[in-house]
């Protein structure tokens, strides 16, 4: 009996990091790691939180699109948020944002740079597909998010995400919508790490 073998991979520059399904992340000290949430139709979105302690210095932020026109004609920006409850794989309602700091409006899609990769093995012969559909990067560092001034103490069991943003008109100046949302789907694709002491 042959079996089939299908998995995901994620790679960062010369770093390969496995994804590992939507929202999969652990709790973690103020020095997370990366954490993972994916979807095949809205990408692939990590947060790194950098700290000690109950102190977080700085969220990193990474985007890979689902495909390579995925910002097309559209305004887009990061979205940091805090939440007091674990908001993994729940609606925005059961646990709603308690802080939030957007980033820079961009436009267009992000430069090549990442790469998603598709790996079908049968009885230990395997076959890889990859594509570049570009990778957006932004961090607290830069003082671009608002109300993100530097360094932040949490409470523990705070949660932060990093997500993106797609306005509905191309200048930035129309309504602000989650990735990965819609009037029926409210948990968007969030990357998320618990911050506790």
């Amino acid at each position: 009996m042959r079996r089939l073998v299908l998995r995901s991979a994620v790679a960062l520059g010369s770093a390969l990091l496995a994804v590992v399904g939507v929202g999969s992340v652990s709790p973690s000290l103020a020095d997370s790691g990366w954490k993972w949430a994916t979807s095949a139709d809205y990408g692939y979105q990590a947060e790194e939180l950098l700290g000690s302690g109950l102190t977080v210095d700085t969220v990193n932020a990474r985007f890979i699109p689902p495909n390579r026109d995925y910002f097309s004609g559209d305004a887009w920006r990061f979205r940091i948020t805090t939440y007091v409850c674990d908001p993994r794989g729940v609606d925005r309602a059961t646990c709603p944002v308690d802080q939030h700091f957007e980033g820079p409006n961009r436009t267009g899609n992000p430069p090549k740079d990442g790469s998603t990769c598709v790996t079908l093995g049968l009885d230990g012969t395997g076959l890889q597909y990859c594509k570049d559909n570009g990778l957006a990067w932004s961090t607290t560092n830069t003082k671009k998010f608002t109300g993100w001034t530097g360094s932040k103490a949490f409470k523990s069991g705070t949660w932060i995400c990093s997500e993106i943003q797609i306005n509905s008109k191309a200048d930035g100046s129309g309504a602000w919508s989650n990735n990965g949302t819609s009037k029926n789907v409210q948990k968007g694709v969030r990357a998320c790490a618990e911050v506790h002491g």
